[in-house]
């Protein structure tokens, strides 16, 4: 299944109403161990069957999105203290060793750490590139960090990564689809420089006008 013109939702209004929080972001396809990439994915995948209806929500629950499809990128946010514990859990090999004298033997047990837990996610994106433009599909935020500057931090991670692969691989713009009743989205594009240049009748269904934004790299110095 192939991502389609899903709804690229954020809850985030272009001024936080906490100070923004502190984020790792991360790379799916950078986890290297598959129970922690697919965790991370079970995790995403709550989050968006919360937030999305079922004929707008993504299937997050398929493997191959760990071990990248073609073109296809699944970013994560988390809190920063929290990833640097699973990085840090994850990287570990510590073992209980004990060793009982009995005899002239000596009797040693080794018990292997429990494996590590995926981080708690907090915020994820998914994009696709073709032809020279992102295809942003998704970009949501957790319920309970909303309005509080997540969306703007992963939003601009996205952006800034098209910018660094430009004179590798061409990226020349940034494109979504919006509701047009998701007046804190548009406004979240809109300050980091998204335009509205399309608007389609009925796009998410019958009265709900979807809107193509699109944010130029092509000239850009960034």
């Amino acid at each position: 299944m192939s991502p389609g013109p899903d709804l690229a939702q954020v809850q985030d209004p272009v001024y936080p109403k906490t100070m923004s929080h502190a984020l790792t972001i991360h790379d799916l396809d950078s986890i290297s161990h598959k129970h922690l990439a697919l965790e991370t994915l079970a995790q995403i995948t709550r989050i968006e069957r919360k937030t999305f209806p079922a004929s707008e929500a993504f299937d997050f629950s398929d493997p191959s999105l760990w071990r990248r499809r073609p073109n296809t990128y699944v970013l994560y946010a988390t809190l920063a203290g929290d990833a640097d514990i699973a990085a840090s859990a994850s990287t570990s090999t510590a073992t209980a060793v004990s060793t009982i004298a009995k005899g002239p033997k000596r009797i040693s047990s080794t018990a292997t750490a429990p494996s590590p837990a995926a981080a708690t996610v907090i915020a994820y994106a998914l994009y696709v590139r073709q032809r020279g433009t992102a295809l942003l599909h998704k970009l949501c935020v957790a319920e309970p960090f909303r309005g509080q500057g997540v969306g703007r931090q992963l939003l601009t991670h996205v952006i800034g990564q098209q910018r660094s692969q430009r004179s590798g691989r061409g990226c020349l713009a940034v494109q979504l689809w919006v509701d047009e009743k998701r007046e804190a989205a548009r406004r979240l594009y809109g300050s980091c420089g998204f335009v509205e240049v399309e608007v389609v009748e009925d796009y998410y269904g019958p009265g709900r006008k979807g809107l193509r934004m699109v944010l130029g790299l092509e000239g850009d110095g960034g």
